[in-house]
């Protein structure tokens, strides 16, 4: 048995910043949803999905890394803003906003 700890980004912003955050996602090989339209205001948003894995297992270090390294780089484009869950096993609780 293994603690189950999803780890999960939403991604908001506008066009074409919202492009440039969604390639650079999906350049880290991180489980990326397509970009979702917003019905106000010109937002969009996606999702860095959990992968699924138990903690301390190589995906889910990999995962933990992989958004690390996604937030950092993310956090130097202009209008987008981010907000890292983590929910599981463990007590929910939001990382970063």
């Amino acid at each position: 048995m293994g603690t189950i700890q999803h780890e999960a980004v939403i991604v908001v912003g506008e066009r074409p910043k919202i492009e440039d955050a969604h390639e650079l996602a999906k350049s880290l090989y991180l489980l990326v949803s397509e970009v979702c339209e917003g019905r106000r205001n010109g937002y969009c948003s996606f999702l860095i999905a959990p992968e699924g894995s138990k903690v301390g297992w190589d995906a889910h270090i990999d995962q933990e890394k992989g958004i690390e390294d996604f937030l950092g780089k993310v956090r130097k484009i202009d209008h987008i803003t981010t907000c890292w869950v983590s929910f599981g096993d463990y007590e929910g609780r939001i990382r970063h906003e």
